[in-house]
């Protein structure tokens, strides 16, 4: 069985000077696994899916607390779901903290990144955050009990964390809020056609929480082709591809220009 919660993270940003202009850096600042591989893995490439573009480090300073959700691919193709909380540190420093599951739990992965930034805020480590805030300790825990020979065994159970919203409903309800019911009927019929889908919008939790609740609505059906909710700047080549897709991208990359020179359709556009 799989733990709720994987990887615990905490990503900051720091303002470096580049050829005497002033760039925003995100970093991973600590990691808590329930695995040693899984945090070397992906320790170091949390900081551009919690800031993809110098713009959220900009609006995260300006704006103060915001929720963010991702979702990330590993090497061997497990896909992870991502939460975190967004905020404006002492110093103006753009922080985020959260988790990463094996499953879409996103509501609850809000509330725990939540928890978590509050925790990090009174200046405790990571580590500390977790069992101070009494957040799920990422893996399993080892359970010792008798049995009736006076034997001692062992076995072992993941922390539980009470789930009081399914985590669908997150999502859909940021879609039904954004799009029409036409809008939605067409986002259906486009999947069951295997046509390419593109999602643009100007923040990234929104491109994620549609994207899941289209796959979703998709059921008894499932998608198949390529599915990448947040294309990053630097690989926004990808949205040429000419094969069935469901991507997402932000509004600073996604243009008219840029549409023509993709050869997309209007109705393989959803915009903001």
């Amino acid at each position: 069985m799989t733990s709720l919660c994987l990887l615990y993270f905490v990503v900051e940003v720091q303002k470096v000077k580049i050829e005497q202009h002033e760039h925003y850096l995100p970093e991973t600042k600590e990691v808590l696994s329930a695995s040693s591989t899984l945090g070397r893995e992906l320790g170091g490439k949390l900081g551009p899916f919690c800031f993809p573009t110098e713009e959220e480090c900009s609006e995260t300073i300006e704006e103060g607390s915001r929720p963010l959700l991702f979702v990330l691919t590993t090497e061997d193709g497990q896909r992870l779901f991502g939460a975190a909380q967004r905020w404006r540190r002492q110093g103006n420093i753009p922080t985020a903290a959260g988790v990463l599951s094996a499953f879409p739990f996103f509501w609850n992965h809000l509330r725990l990144g939540a928890l978590l930034s509050k925790e990090i805020e009174k200046g405790s480590s990571l580590e500390n955050g977790v069992l101070d805030g009494g957040l799920p300790y990422p893996g399993t825990v080892q359970v010792q009990f008798s049995v009736g020979d006076g034997t001692i065994s062992s076995t072992e159970r993941l922390v539980p964390w009470v789930c009081e919203y399914k985590w669908m409903d997150f999502c859909f309800r940021i879609m039904f809020e954004l799009l029409s019911d036409e809008d939605i009927a067409l986002l259906i019929f486009t999947c069951l056609r295997e046509e390419k889908l593109i999602f643009v919008h100007s923040d990234t939790t929104v491109l994620v929480a549609i994207s899941q609740a289209v796959i979703a609505l998709l059921f008894p059906f499932a998608w198949r082709h390529t599915y990448v909710p947040v294309v990053p700047d630097i690989m926004s080549d990808v949205l040429q591809c000419p094969t069935a897709c469901i991507m997402g991208t932000t509004s600073a990359i996604f243009d008219e220009e840029y549409a023509e020179h993709a050869h997309l359709a209007e109705n393989e556009v959803v915009r903001d």
